[in-house]
């Protein structure tokens, strides 16, 4: 049965079917990569509530909606003027687009890059270098027990690789922009970013991860980052796909020696969105900062997970994620934090806060230590709450109406997570947004409600 061009839901069996549809690559690596992750898929299964960290999450839904095929190849055309408000102006150098899943040069900004900077699309490279391909997949940490990470491996076809040789500095955010569009259907795309910076080397990198309209489309997005003692990371991520979207998201940093990865996620967008951070600290003196906003209205389900691994002594993390929700939507963190027997001298921190901004909104939180080791700083915590009537009754007696000071004090809760992503041009829009959202402007779907498949 050919698929490339008919819609099939996501049931085991389609799955299969649109596998077998397959095509075969000039890199026999990527090849057998593929079909090691259908095989992962095939013996897992989706994930369900019985598995502890899906236990808040139900991925049913997913499993009845329709999608096109990941490997019809689907309309490139992007509508300039109903995404141009996604590029960011003076503060990116170059930018990269893809659609559907798939690089689309013609839509690139790129420019004359650094000395020792080097950008390529992995579908490219499995063309024209399989044994430069074959050498960065045995880069990429496995995960037997992920579902969605086995179905990423198993329809892998194109993404990026960033590749910074030591020193290299990439001064400028590098900005890359997932686009799904439905013109041929619901699209199903499975993205791959692979970023390896050498030693001493610096980036800053932009994810942007779009869609309009209500239509479904599905995004399994797999970003793998690789630093080098000394190097320097800075990765942000805003997911603001339309209304019908289903979106998962994997982030994964293997940390060297004395090196810094700075993570800054954004949710605002989708009906059924799940986000993982996994950091592993694995040379003394890496520090990993992992910060988190999460906003939905309507039915939306927003699912956000970390897990940091001190794997040796003397690193640092710092995590703060905070959430809010409105309607009747449901927002999830789950963070853990590993030390390892021997990774003494650890100092690690981790928060979670949620503001309810009405009564059949809901959040879950499960921060959690386990540490191994005697001479550690650690501590966790989290909160779920409504709105300090007192600070809001001081705002009205300053003469503020209520509605005003409402949006103040939502603002400004938002804003402890917000303030702190480095790209003015990406943090100038994430306000924007919120406050569009909190004067209840029409032009955004935060509130809307989705009509879950049956």
């Amino acid at each position: 049965m050919r698929l490339k061009r008919q819609s099939t839901n996501m049931n085991r069996l389609r799955i299969t079917e649109a596998f077998a549809d397959c095509p075969q690559t000039a890199c026999p690596a990527l090849d057998r990569y593929r079909q090691e992750g259908f095989s992962r898929f095939e013996a897992l299964g989706w994930p369900t509530r019985a598995n502890e960290s899906w236990h808040w999450t139900d991925a049913s839904p997913l499993a009845k909606a329709e999608f096109i095929s990941p490997w019809s190849p689907g309309s490139a055309v992007l509508d300039d003027e109903h995404f141009s408000p996604i590029f960011l102006a003076g503060d990116a150098p170059s930018q990269l687009v893809f659609i559907n899943g798939r690089h689309c040069p013609k839509y690139d900004r790129t420019g004359q890059l650094p000395e020792g900077v080097e950008i390529v699309s992995l579908a490219r490279l499995a063309q024209e270098n399989p044994s430069a391909m074959a050498e960065l997949l045995t880069k990429l940490p496995g995960s037997p027990e992920s579902s969605f990470l086995a179905l990423a491996d198993a329809f892998f076809h194109d993404g990026l690789w960033l590749n910074l040789a030591p020193g290299a500095v990439l001064e400028g955010p590098l900005h890359l922009i997932h686009i799904s569009t439905g013109a041929d259907g619901p699209p199903a795309s499975f993205p791959r970013m692979i970023i390896t910076a050498g030693e001493d080397s610096r980036a800053s990198i932009v994810e942007t991860y779009a869609g309009r309209g209500g239509g479904a489309s599905l995004t399994g997005a797999v970003t793998e980052v690789c630093l080098a003692e000394k190097a320097e990371v800075v990765h942000c991520r805003i997911q603001e796909e339309g209304l019908g979207a289903f979106h998962w998201g994997l982030v994964r940093a293997t940390q060297q020696a004395s090196s810094r990865f700075h993570s800054h996620v954004v949710g605002l967008g989708g009906f059924w969105s799940r986000t993982e951070i996994e950091v592993l600290l694995a040379g003394e003196g890496a520090h990993a900062q992992l910060d988190g906003l999460y906003v939905g209205g309507g039915n939306r389900h927003l699912d956000h997970h970390t897990f940091v691994d001190h794997a040796v002594p003397m690193c640092t993390s710092n995590e703060a994620y905070r959430g809010i929700l409105d309607g009747e939507a449901r927002g999830i963190f789950q963070g853990k934090v590993r030390v390892r027997q021997d990774a003494q001298k650890t100092e690690a921190h981790q928060s979670n806060r949620n503001l309810l901004l009405s009564s059949k909104a809901r959040a879950d939180a499960k921060p959690q230590l386990e540490i191994l080791a005697d001479d550690v700083i650690c501590s966790h915590g989290a909160t779920i709450g409504e709105l300090d009537e007192a600070a809001l009754f001081y705002l009205q007696s300053r003469g503020v109406g209520r509605e005003e000071a409402r949006r103040i004090l939502v603002f400004a809760f938002a804003g402890a997570v917000a303030d702190k992503i480095p790209v003015f041009d990406l943090r100038c829009r994430v306000d924007r947004m919120l406050a569009s959202w909190l004067a209840g402007e029409e032009n955004l779907d935060f509130d809307a409600r989705v009509e879950v498949p049956a």
